[in-house]
């Protein structure tokens, strides 16, 4: 039976890296008997599908994309980190319309709290305006039902709509620490496809203080009841270059306060779900490692009460004066 390798993410675990290089190497991936498909195709990956299944819509272009899918003769790769946004019975529902292929479930672990924070920072990138410890005060009042902290319910899932053999879970951070992240992703679809890699940083983390410039220009934005979404950051750094002297001011301001230290990686939920996904799936993690705790420190700032405290009306002046700048372009 043909084989259909399902890449759910999660979202930071080098998802949209992996998702360039397969698109990149489709012809290569091709000559060794896997297809990554044109299909519900968007930026790196198959977002279209996420849509679709959100939606429930079950349109006509939907259902020619299954058609077309259904008839090749060749294993498919489709890669969203999206999906894992979706419950699996919801996921699993329109999976099986994909009735000639033995469905492959592909999941990348990362130190769930370390994770955490690399997400928290893409949220702010896509319009979120809440602190890191505001995003925190919400997952941690129930830390073992929120998937972002615990992926193990989700998983479980999985094991009982697929079938535990057809769980692969690929270590992030062994991947990043060796250089294998796709040579990983390769071996666990059983593919020998030479591939190139790609000499880049994908997707890069910010620095703190412009996160919080970029938050702080969400909120205002959200202040005046527009809807939240990347439009702020895109525009932010189109326009970056005309800021230097704004951010640099900014960035004094905040620099008042040393900053909170926060020791991520090495939690009671980490420690938690590293040692539940070593016993229930260690056998399904590739190259039979999993990244131990571990801890890492990271400083967080919250200037919302340091701009008021230190900076005044000139630190909220200027934000608002560079986000009505901003919403003129």
């Amino acid at each position: 039976m043909k084989e259909l390798y399902l890449h759910v993410g999660p979202h930071k675990t080098a998802t949209t890296y992996v998702q360039k290089i397969l698109h990149a190497n489709r012809d290569r991936l091709a000559k060794s008997g896997i297809e990554y498909p044109e299909q519900f195709f968007l930026y790196n990956g198959h977002h279209l599908l996420y849509d679709e299944i959100r939606t429930d819509s079950r349109s006509e272009v939907y259902l020619s994309n299954i058609r077309a899918l259904n008839s090749l003769s060749s294993n498919l790769i489709i890669s969203s980190e999206r999906l894992w946004n979706l419950s699996p019975t919801r996921l699993a529902s329109v999976i099986s319309d994909f009735d000639e292929f033995r469905v492959i479930i592909i999941y990348s672990y990362r130190t769930p709290t370390i994770r955490f924070f690399s997400e928290w920072q893409e949220n702010i990138k896509h319009g979120s305006c809440d602190s890191f410890l505001e995003d925190c005060g919400k997952a941690y009042r129930k830390p073992f039902a929120s998937d972002r902290l615990n992926p193990l319910p989700k998983l479980e899932e999985y094991a009982r709509l697929f079938g535990l053999e057809n769980i692969r879970i690929l270590d992030y951070e062994a991947g990043l620490r060796t250089g294998t992240t796709v040579n990983s992703f390769l071996n666990a679809i059983g593919s020998d496809a030479d591939v190139d890699e790609l000499n880049e940083i994908t997707n890069p983390s910010l620095p703190t203080h412009i996160i919080e410039i970029v938050r702080a220009l969400n909120s205002i934005h959200a202040g005046i009841g527009k809807r939240s979404t990347s439009e702020v950051r895109e525009k932010f750094f189109l326009m970056q270059s005309e800021f230097r002297a704004e951010v640099r001011l900014l960035k004094n301001i905040m620099s008042g306060s040393p900053g909170q230290i926060v020791n991520l990686g090495n939690t009671f939920v980490d420690t938690y779900v590293y040692n539940n996904i070593r016993a229930r799936f260690g056998a399904l993690v590739q190259g039979n490692q999993l990244t131990k705790p571990f801890t890492l420190e990271r400083t967080i700032q919250d200037p919302s009460w340091i701009w008021g405290q230190m900076g005044g009306e000139d630190a909220i002046g200027i934000l608002r004066k560079m986000y009505s700048q901003l919403m003129t372009q």
